[in-house]
């Protein structure tokens, strides 16, 4: 017994050593295993605390700016302001209560007639038109049913010719309506002059000689000729205006007016008669 005890005994320092033995290798295997397997600590990190993924944003292109199309503002149209032709009017004002005597030639109601046999006379289209049929003769007509004008009275037409013409036309008055007495008031658009004749048995004198107004239309516009006649004082207006004023100390009778045209070939044309009868020695004002 004691034998086996002994042997026993003596075992055990060898069991120490092996164990010791293996748990040394273990230990350093541990530790060998340790070194080797050793996780990324990056990696781990990157698994349990994760970056934030960096998003590329994509870069704006921002939205070309639309410049608007500019609006294009229409041309005003422009309306022409309409001609307005003015109403035929008495351009010297009569006296209150004074009665005027018209002639829009509508019609032939008044009678108008040749003073010289080489005259021709017609209405067309409102108009009275004469002219002489005898080149280098005078043309006249007379109104045989007007109202009678004598000592004071007003007279004013309308006058032109149907072509340019350097000749002279105009307004006749102070017809006793018979013989070779009258005066005539003419004007020439192509010279722009006017003068004031007195025709009689021995023929033509000039108590206006030929002068210039620059108050004379020229072709083809027309021309208001107008006189005021007050007992041989007579004054002169051409479209309006007062040109010329003269006095003669032996008038004729007055009765008759009308118109005369100083050469064949040429239509005058008349329009817009306007005559009254007032009082010797009135005065009058021009309209403006």
């Amino acid at each position: 017994m004691n034998n086996d005890l002994g042997e026993k005994l003596s075992e055990r320092p060898l069991l120490w050593i092996f164990l010791s033995f293996a748990a040394l290798t273990c230990c350093l295997l541990a530790a060998w295993g340790f070194v080797v397997f050793q996780p990324d600590m990056q990696s781990l990190i990157g698994t349990y605390l994760p970056s934030a993924t960096t998003t590329l944003t994509g870069t704006i292109t921002p939205t070309r700016t639309i410049t608007p199309t500019r609006t294009i503002t229409p041309t005003r149209t422009i309306t022409p302001t309409p001609t307005i032709t003015p109403t035929p009017h008495v351009l010297i004002q009569p006296p209150p209560g004074t009665s005027v005597f018209e002639d829009d030639f509508e019609t032939e109601s008044n009678d108008w007639a040749d003073y010289f046999s080489s005259t021709s006379i017609r209405v067309n289209n409102g108009r009275l038109i004469i002219r002489s049929s005898q080149s280098q003769y005078i043309g006249m007509t007379l109104c045989a049913d007007c109202p009678i004008f004598h000592t004071a009275f007003y007279f004013q037409a309308e006058v032109s010719t149907n072509t340019r013409a350097n000749e002279f036309y105009g307004l006749a008055f102070c017809s006793p309506g018979h013989g070779d007495l009258f005066y005539a008031f003419e004007i020439n658009t192509t010279t722009q002059n006017y003068y004031l004749t007195k025709h009689s048995g021995i023929g033509w004198a000039y108590p206006i000689s030929s002068s210039f107004s620059k108050s004379i239309n020229k072709h083809p516009a027309t021309n208001t000729l107008a006189v005021y006649f007050d007992q041989g004082n007579m004054d002169l207006y051409i479209n309006g205006s007062l040109v010329d004023s003269t006095h003669d100390s032996s008038p004729p009778t007055c009765r008759q007016i009308g118109f005369i045209i100083n050469a064949g070939a040429i239509d005058m044309v008349i329009d817009n008669l306007f005559a009254y009868q007032t009082s010797p020695s009135r005065v009058t004002t021009a309209t403006p």
